[in-house]
């Protein structure tokens, strides 16, 4: 360990850059001709860099790695949060100014340590090459090895060719001398602000996507702006750009580079933000790739620009390219009987292969008495995904998605669980059917999008249309799918992963075909397309217990102009008080209203029975933002728990829970490591709150680890185990004298588990209060491989063998609200302490004990004959009780000038103050 001290010593004497001014201002060594001076001046101006304390920048200075890394995060707009791994490098001291930079980027993948000693090397400088990486990997641009060298002194085969490569595609870099640009030279501040200031600004209108070509079944057909297709033209589909414009096409694979004009509207496949003309493909790519990774900027090509000068490809005219993929002879179709399933009867046959976006609507009945039907589908790595439907009157409609080619088992049964005939179903390309557009055929009509419990729903007229395309789009990212005789439609929430929260364009296009599928056609042309524009948010699940309460109203969506109610009939007894998650995290309390009367239960919680009528929650929102409402079990477990959107906001995004895995996993049996973990979890959910972050402590770990081992060994999942004990009955046992607070989950990961418990607003409201300074974990796994999560809270215990010192924290509380300042006597401590003392004994909470003590008799009785008040405080946090005291009018009158002070804890935590003070 000396050595990694010796090394940190040898560079804390780095340079660190101070901010010595907010707002932007000139630096005096930057003039306005400096070459990077406009670079320089959009970085300070937007908080990457800083001066130093002189007022100069020292753009010639060259940066250390640790420098590098703040400029490259903050310029990113990558959040680097205060808490860190306290275990990053071995020369990466925990705490120090540089520490959350390097631990969030070695978090991101962006650097590591030596192969060969695991250091950092925080004070070395950075080479081109380095910085290039750095900047391109904390940005997500993904960069591929150039088929030949980018530049002369950047050999192909070089581990940073590939990002010079992409460098040279958007003019990164100035070369110098016979097209060199030198990776080896040392990066100083001034070049790195220029890279990140020239990345910044990108031309209005750039793209970044995959672009395909057009099949040979398209040439010669009429496109959507009324020209003729021509293979051997070099034109494009975009979505977008008004038919007319001219783009130019960078393949940032090799830097090739072609113009191309708008004629046609497409491509509607995921992921793909251009189709050429084959021309074009073949003038910056083999045709065998199919599909490569462009940039796209609206440009003119230059006066005098002849693409056959330079391009290699061939005469397309006579000799078309042939189709990426094969479809299946419709005699190879299988089609699966309504039986195949047990117990389950569909409404007709279904085929065993679909394109790749397709969606199979599957309905029918079961024979099993049972609320839910499930399909699942697995592919060949064994992920699974789950789909299902609510079973009324038996019947079902349940939609599987295909989300990409290969071969899958589809499985479906009646419930949640079980096992299930499997029959493979094969995916194909969707380039697998040549696709046309006639602007002539009229639009599917009434596109509409509704939300219905939470879903978001889109429903439309099929128009004479028997199969249907819906395409997603928000900037380059796209998600298509493909409908066979339906007109309504619910997204799957998991494949709009790359999209934000923000404005997303919805196109629909109809077309007939003859037989049942899709696949039997070899071409298929589309009508025009009727478009909707909304704004999409995240999705989370409705959570009902079903068979804890009957929903009777649900409002569809909120807004601050009217009050939403919630009602729901009782099967099981409920807790008196709901809540709401408001818009900024916090949490609500609201009491629920019946025609019922509710009673105090016996852990002291108000609740209403499972025979108590009709329970309302009622609130009137003060903000157009998510809402969650909660109603709980009198064991503190929601019933239910229902986001509530704003009126034009619609679920599409998926929540963590949608993208986790659904197959349980091993967490490893290092408890003191996954307690560390949940903890930083639970501090990173308080930072963002502005709280501050808790300590753990052993014994309310060793308290949680009894509540999480006794919930799986005995088969319960409650905050009251089988006795009717609590945390709080139970924490005496472990010599915890302050109260706590637990969370109780099950599931299957640690991140998922905190996300549960900050979605339960009971559970939130106890990660984020201000009240608690530890925390303790407990982690067991069940039997069906999930695990039983505990989180238990408190405070900080009070010292009670420092009586001077609280009775002297208390009396600064008071003084500083008073005019005139108390002073502490002795014999009024000694009076109010005893009186405390009995409190706590006999368990009582008033100005007479139950043996008939009086407090102003046993004040009287040591001589003390002066006018005095009296007042007691019970607690349980002493921060609490001490803010109560000195805000109190009448402790703050002026007549009152001597102070005595008694303070006991009783062993629930109780914090027992007496005080007495005269004139």
């Amino acid at each position: 360990m000396s050595n990694y001290h010796k090394l940190f010593i040898a560079i804390i004497g780095l340079i660190i850059p101070i901010q010595v001014a907010l707002g932007a201002f000139a630096f005096s060594d930057v003039s306005t001709s400096h070459p990077n001076y406009e670079a320089i001046m959009y970085l300070q101006e937007n908080g990457t860099v800083e001066g130093y304390a002189d007022g100069s920048f020292k753009p010639e200075q060259a940066v250390n790695r640790v420098e590098a890394l703040k400029i490259l995060l903050l310029g990113s707009d990558i959040l680097v949060p205060e808490i860190q791994e306290q275990d990053i490098f071995p020369d990466v001291m925990h705490g120090s100014w540089y520490a959350k930079y390097v631990s969030k980027a070695k978090n991101l993948g962006i650097v590591k340590g030596d192969d060969d000693t695991g250091m950092f090397r925080p004070g070395d400088t950075v080479n081109l090459a380095e910085a290039l990486k750095m900047m391109l990997e904390t940005n997500d641009i993904n960069v591929s090895a150039p088929g030949s060298n980018p530049h002369p002194d950047v050999p192909a085969d070089s581990w940073y060719a590939p990002y010079f490569s992409y460098a040279a595609s958007i003019s990164l870099l100035d070369e110098g001398s016979g097209e060199n640009v030198y990776p080896a030279q040392l990066v100083d501040r001034g070049l790195l602000a220029e890279l990140m200031y020239r990345l910044s600004q990108k031309p209005e209108g750039y793209q970044e996507g995959q672009a395909s070509y057009y099949g040979e079944a398209f040439h010669g057909k009429t496109t959507a702006s009324g020209a003729v297709f021509d293979a051997s033209g070099y034109t494009a589909a975009h979505l977008t750009y008004p038919f007319g414009t001219w783009l130019k096409v960078t393949n940032l694979e090799n830097n090739e580079y072609v113009y191309v004009e708008v004629t046609d509207r497409g491509p509607y496949v995921e992921g793909r933000i251009l189709d050429l003309s084959q021309a074009a493909f073949e003038h910056i790519a083999s045709l065998s790739r199919g599909v490569i990774t462009v940039s796209i900027v609206p440009e003119n090509p230059p006066a005098g620009w002849d693409p056959d000068e330079t391009s290699d490809a061939t005469d397309l005219s006579a000799d078309l390219l042939s189709q990426a993929a094969d479809c299946p002879e419709k005699d190879d179709l299988q089609f699966l009987s309504k039986t195949t399933y047990d117990n389950i009867t569909l409404d007709g046959t279904f085929p065993d292969t679909y394109l790749e976006g397709e969606v199979l609507v599957l309905t029918g009945t079961t024979s099993s008495s049972t609320s839910t039907v499930s399909a699942f589908l697995i592919d060949e790595d064994d992920e699974q995904y789950s789909f299902s439907s609510p079973a009324v009157n038996n019947e079902f409609k349940i939609s599987v998605f295909f989300p990409y080619t290969g071969t899958f088992r589809l499985g479906i049964l009646p419930g949640e669980s079980g096992s299930s005939v499997v029959e493979d179903i094969e995916v194909l390309e969707n380039n697998c059917i040549a696709e046309g557009e006639d602007t002539s055929l009229v639009s599917p009509s009434g596109l509409d999008i509704n939300l219905e419990e939470g879903e978001t729903v889109i429903d439309w007229s099929s128009s004479g249309y028997d199969v249907f395309k819906l395409t997603f789009i928000q900037d380059s990212e796209s998600v298509v799918y493909f409908l066979y005789n339906s007109d309504e439609f619910t997204p799957y929430y998991r494949h709009f992963e790359d999209f934000d929260e923000d404005d997303v364009d919805l196109y629909i296009q109809g077309s007939e075909i003859s037989g049942d599928s899709i696949l039997q056609t070899s071409s298929i042309t589309w009508s025009d397309a009727a478009s909707i524009s909304f704004d999409a948010v995240v999705h989370y699940e409705y959570i009902i217990q079903e068979d804890e309460v009957e929903v009777l109203d649900l409002p569809d969506t909120i807004s601050t102009s009217q009050t939403f109610e919630i009602s729901v009939d009782p099967k099981t007894t409920i807790d008196a008080e709901g809540a709401i998650i408001l818009p900024n995290g916090q949490v609500e309390q609201v009491q629920l209203d019946s025609p019922s009367s509710s009673y105090t239960n016996a852990n002291g919680i108000e609740v209403f029975s499972a025979s108590a009528s009709e329970l309302n929650l009622s609130y009137r929102p003060t903000s157009n933002a998510i809402h969650f409402a909660e109603i709980n079990n009198a064991d503190g477990l929601a019933v239910l728990n229902i986001p509530l959107y704003p009126g034009g906001d619609y679920p599409l995004l998926p929540n963590p829970v949608e993208l986790a895995s659904s197959e349980p996993a091993s967490l490893g049996s290092n408890l003191n490591s996954l307690r560390n973990q949940m903890l930083t979890l639970v501090n990173a959910d308080r930072q963002d709150h502005g709280l501050g972050s808790l300590t753990l402590d052993s014994s309310l770990s060793q308290l949680a680890q009894y509540r999480s081992d006794d919930m799986v060994n005995n088969d319960y999942f409650s905050h009251w185990d089988e006795s009717g004990m609590s945390a709080n009955d139970i924490r005496k046992n472990y010599a915890i004298g302050q109260v706590v607070a637990e969370n109780i989950a099950k599931d299957t990961t640690l991140e998922l588990a905190e996300y549960g418990l900050m979605r339960s607003a009971l559970h939130r409201a106890n990660i984020l209060s201000d009240e608690w300074t530890r925390a303790g974990f407990g982690i067991t796994q069940a039997s069906d491989g999930s695990y039983i999560f505990v989180q238990i809270f408190s405070a900080d215990p009070i010292d009670l063998s420092d009586l001077s010192g609280l009775r002297n924290d208390i009396l600064s509380a008071i003084n500083a609200n008073k005019a005139v300042d108390y002073t502490l006597q002795s014999n009024l401590n000694n009076i109010a302490q005893d009186w405390s003392g009995d409190m706590v004994d006999q368990d009582f909470f008033d100005f007479n004990s139950p043996g008939g003590d009086s407090l102003i008799d046993n004040i009287h009785n040591a001589g003390i004959t002066a006018s005095l008040g009296t007042y007691i405080v019970g607690n349980t946090s002493y921060g609490d009780a001490k803010e109560q005291i000195a805000e109190n009018e009448q402790i703050l009158e002026s007549t009152w000038v001597n102070l005595g002070l008694g303070i006991e804890q009783d062993s629930f935590g109780v914090i027992k103050i007496t005080l007495i003070y005269t004139e």
